[in-house]
């Protein structure tokens, strides 16, 4: 017995092709992006670093605040986003640049080490 290949339809002819010309459904990139951004602007309430006070604001003031005290305390990846969205990125012709780093002497006054570093309070 011969088993035979049951075509459900009709198949795609050279006459019969589909539509390819019309994207079904949402361009997920652009469609993200501008959900994204609409979310940013919404407004909620966040603690003012500069005054400890609870204000209102939108999202994306809140994120750039958080962004900025975590590089002013140290977080590397921060401080490669600001100085990224500042400077501008570097070039792969620029990677190869030499960094000098000084390590700063502990010093004591009256028993009690000093430290030298930023002041998390923005001024």
């Amino acid at each position: 017995m011969v088993k035979t290949k049951r075509v459900i339809g009709t198949p795609f002819t050279s006459e019969n092709q589909p539509d390819i010309s019309t994207k079904l459904g949402k361009p997920r990139g652009k469609y993200l992006t501008a959900l994204l951004k609409k979310f940013l602007e919404k407004k909620i309430n966040y603690t003012d670093p500069e005054t400890q006070k609870m204000i209102r604001g939108s999202v994306k003031d809140a994120i750039l605040w958080r962004l900025i005290c975590n590089g002013t305390e140290g977080d590397s990846k921060a401080i490669g986003e600001i100085l990224d969205r500042v400077e501008g990125k570097l070039k792969s012709s620029d990677s190869s640049v030499e960094v000098n780093v000084t390590v700063m002497p502990t010093i004591k006054k009256d028993g009690k080490r000093l430290e030298f570093g930023v002041d998390n309070r923005l001024t």
